[in-house]
């Protein structure tokens, strides 16, 4: 997600930031049986390094086996 998309989620606190803001982050959710028990995140703190939908495909996919 862009920054504007974290500062808006943050002013609705519909997240909290914990640590150093984050240039880029995409998050999935962890379901078991249709019901969402947690999320999975990564981040990014380089300049340049964006997540696209290959890199959501590939936490999706991930975060299935997780969960």
């Amino acid at each position: 997600a862009p920054p504007e998309v974290f500062e808006r989620l943050e002013r609705e606190r519909k997240i909290e930031r914990i640590g150093p803001p984050s240039i880029d982050w995409l998050g999935v959710p962890l379901k078991t049986k249709n019901k969402t028990t947690g999320v999975m995140a990564v981040q990014s703190y380089t300049e340049g390094v964006r997540y696209g939908e290959k890199d959501k495909n590939i936490l999706m996919f991930i975060s299935e086996q997780v969960a």
